[in-house]
This record gives structure tokens, C-alpha cells and sequence, in this order.
């Protein structure tokens, strides 16, 4: 719910959990357990919110950053398997 009210993707909440976009679908839908790192992950990012910081430039510049970095994870484990 909070990835909604936030207007977020799937795949920009993933990167910021350090997973996959597939992988975080599969979670949401029930087909994958959470494991306690991922849940981990999860309960810091949902602490996070603040309302001195909710929708700032800097929490979002922090998330796009996780996304580039979980981008480029990705190209290079796909670089890494070919």
C-alpha cells in the first residue's frame, strides 16, 4: 500500500530492496515467502517515512539511486552469463 501512495513501481521499490522486479512480484503475489533479509529490507524502508522527509528531493534522489544501482547489477549478472 505505501508503494501506491507513493506512485512507485514495482521496479523502483525492488531496486531499493536490492531485488528484481520479477522477484518482487512474486512475493507480492504470494507465490515466493518474504525471507528475513528481505523483510529486514522491508520493515527499514517502511521506517523510514517521516513527515520531515516524505517526498523530498533527497528520498527520491536516494531511490533512483537504488534503481540505477540495482540496473546495473542486473547488466551485469546478464553480461556475466553470456
Amino acid at each position: 500500500m505505501r508503494r501506491l501512495e507513493r506512485r512507485m513501481s514495482q521496479s523502483e521499490l525492488a531496486a531499493i530492496l536490492g531485488i528484481t522486479q520479477g522477484h518482487y512480484s512474486k512475493i507480492s503475489s504470494g507465490k515466493l515467502k518474504l525471507s528475513k533479509r528481505l523483510r529486514a529490507s522491508a520493515e527499514q524502508w517502511l521506517g523510514s517515512f517521516s513527515s520531515t522527509y516524505e517526498g523530498s528531493d533527497s528520498e527520491r534522489l536516494k531511490q533512483l539511486l537504488g534503481i540505477i544501482d540495482a540496473s546495473c547489477a542486473e547488466a551485469m549478472h546478464i553480461l556475466n552469463t553470456k
